[in-house]
């Protein structure tokens, strides 16, 4: 389910009934999409996070209802998300590679390596009892400046350095910074 269900509960992406059809049939993890920024404090652009504490209730929430029915909660995490030229315009030192109208967060660059970490810790804290998260790290959205061709070349500071290397590091930033709070979290 893609929108906000965090947000607007409504939405209910596993209705009681559903996820006791899912416990007899042996199922043990659901998830749903989740946007960093979204969830914890956005360094960066603060404002960007309005709503935060309501999309972490609603998840606690969510996360209790499955656990009735020993399912855990995962997210897709497909991060950092890519910004536009306005954000740059404000934070030039963190622009990666260009595609369309938008960037990548560059994640050779220190600041966005912390981020990362720290906003997993952070949301592995808040929501006490998430499962864990997958990624995928080479998809439809621009997230490092490997993730896609982007309609220049690599950015001088990724150029240098292998795509597998930066791929896996975003990967392992997430996981360190999830079991910093949750040893048990898994990283896929």
């Amino acid at each position: 389910l893609y929108g906000d269900p965090l947000m607007m509960p409504e939405l209910d992406p596993f209705p009681e009934a559903l996820l006791a059809d899912y416990a007899r049939m042996g199922i043990k993890g659901v998830w749903l999409q989740g946007i960093l920024y979204q969830l914890v404090r956005y360094p960066f652009d603060p404002g960007l996070s309005d709503g935060s504490e309501r999309r972490i209730a609603n998840l606690k929430k969510l996360i209790e209802k499955a656990a009735q029915y020993d399912i855990g909660v995962y997210l897709y995490l497909n991060e950092p998300r890519a910004m536009n030229d306005a954000f740059f315009q404000k934070h030039p030192h963190l622009s990666g590679t260009r595609e369309g109208d938008f960037r990548a967060l560059c994640t050779s660059c220190p600041e966005v390596k912390d981020y990362l970490e720290k906003a997993a810790f952070e949301l592995f804290s808040l929501a006490a009892g998430l499962a864990g998260f997958f990624t995928i790290t080479m998809s439809e959205n621009l997230t490092n400046c490997y993730s896609r061709t982007g309609d220049s070349r690599i950015c001088p500071r990724c150029a240098v350095r292998k795509p597998w290397d930066v791929v896996a590091e975003v990967n392992n930033l997430l996981a360190r910074g999830a079991r910093r709070a949750n040893p048990a979290a898994r990283a896929v």
